[in-house]
């Protein structure tokens, strides 16, 4: 089996990932020994521009990686990508070149607010974003306070475009039993279209994806399971068409 993960924390020396290459090599490897094949190294993108161009610190820092990884004989693929707040001006910023899709291709990892209300813009940025060509995807919208409140708020992101990205933790427990009862309700009623590790060394958030796809399986059937970790993912990394219909 041959997994894909598009959502990870894995570059060295970029904000809260690894604080060494031999963290980051540690979570390579661990990510191989599980089947994963590819993970999108996803860093957080800075608003308040406190950072250099995302271009010029990921880009280095993924060809570094990835050159260890060959001298080291681990068989896996870094990939760029970011995760990035919702802000008003986030397709002006992408026009510019500040923003990085996930591996480069027109699928966007977008990270609502855990607490509070969702921004009374949010809807308008998401819909230019689809203008330009770009198909947004909530991180890890079981976390935010206002979804476990009322998780029917998922369906009206997936209306309007969205797609809908699961955190392995989460199925696992990993943030709470709140976090982990609106994981499995996004996936009983088909809210859910992938399901990411989103590891942080720094903060000891280390996931297996191995593990939730069988508890995945067991719970949903092996087709959910092959969608979420298998063929969405693939097709996410291949700027490949997902439907944002209920699976």
């Amino acid at each position: 089996m041959i997994m894909y993960d598009i959502h990870c924390h894995i570059l060295p020396w970029v904000d809260d990932g690894p604080t060494d290459i031999e963290d980051s090599l540690g979570m390579c490897k661990f990510a191989a020994c599980q089947g994963i094949k590819a993970v999108v190294a996803t860093p957080h993108y800075m608003y308040d521009n406190r950072t250099p161009m995302p271009f010029e610190m990921i880009l280095p820092r993924i060809s570094f990686l990835n050159q260890k990884l060959i001298d080291e004989d681990v068989e896996l693929s870094i990939l760029p990508g970011m995760e990035v707040p919702l802000f008003p001006d986030l397709v002006e910023l992408y026009l510019k070149g500040n923003i990085m899709t996930l591996n480069l291709k027109n699928y966007l990892l977008i990270e609502l607010p855990l607490m509070g209300s969702f921004p009374i813009y949010m809807y308008d940025v998401l819909f230019k974003l689809q203008l330009k060509g770009i198909k947004p995807i909530i991180a890890h919208p079981e976390r935010c306070e206002l979804i476990i409140k009322g998780p029917n708020t998922a369906y009206r992101l997936i209306d309007s475009g969205c797609l809908m990205q699961i955190n392995a933790g989460s199925i696992k427990g990993m943030f709470g039993r709140k976090v982990k009862r609106t994981a499995l309700f996004l996936l009983k009623h088909g809210m859910a279209h992938v399901v990411a590790s989103d590891n942080h060394p720094q903060y000891g958030r280390m996931s297996s994806l191995k593990d939730s796809y069988n508890t995945i399986m067991k719970k949903f059937g092996e087709k959910l399971a092959d969608d979420l970790f298998i063929n969405n993912p693939n097709k996410i990394i291949s700027g490949q068409e997902i439907y944002n219909t209920y699976i």
